[in-house]
């Protein structure tokens, strides 16, 4: 299975880097885990790897809100230009519905 990406590497990294991108290419992935190039997906281990990242979260938070900001910054980097950049719920939202 071959990923199409746009064809110039700036364009890739900034593309590569939002939401929509990674629901599309989590979509493919698990639409075709047999087709990959690269790597095996076994979806059957898919509770597996989530149970220990729930275990891996409970042993070292007592909440996952206590997981230091660092941690989970990354994942709202990608907000659309102008989004309000107070941390407000409003925020999280428009990443979120994408």
């Amino acid at each position: 299975m071959t990923l199409q990406t746009p064809a110039t590497p700036s364009f890739s990294y900034t593309y590569l880097r939002t939401l929509p991108s990674i629901r599309n290419r989590t979509s493919l992935l698990l639409s075709h885990p047999t087709h990959l190039k690269n790597f095996t997906l076994n979806l059957s281990n898919l509770p597996k790897a989530t149970s220990l990242v729930l275990s891996l979260i409970s042993r070292d938070y007592a909440s996952p809100f206590e997981i230091p900001m660092h941690s989970r910054w990354r994942h709202f980097e990608a907000l659309p230009r102008g989004a309000p950049k107070d941390g407000s719920e409003k925020r999280i939202e428009k990443v979120v519905e994408g």
